[in-house]
């Protein structure tokens, strides 16, 4: 995937989550795992900001 319209400094994650806290208890058990640790780091040089859309699908979407 490539950004054509807006910021070249964009990063998305696609996650499908089962509830409005699945964000949080995974976030709360990836916190303790060292790899979650660096990579964090690492995104905080480059990500601006961050913000978490929540997208549900349109009851004429193909896959409802």
């Amino acid at each position: 995937m490539i950004t054509s319209v807006g910021r070249l400094y964009e990063g998305w994650n696609v996650w499908e989550i089962e509830d409005l806290g699945h964000v949080a208890r995974a976030m709360a058990r990836m916190i303790h795992h060292l790899e979650t640790t660096r990579a964090t780091e690492m995104l905080a040089e480059v990500v601006e900001y961050e913000s978490i859309h929540y997208l549900d699908s349109l009851p004429f979407s193909p896959s409802t």
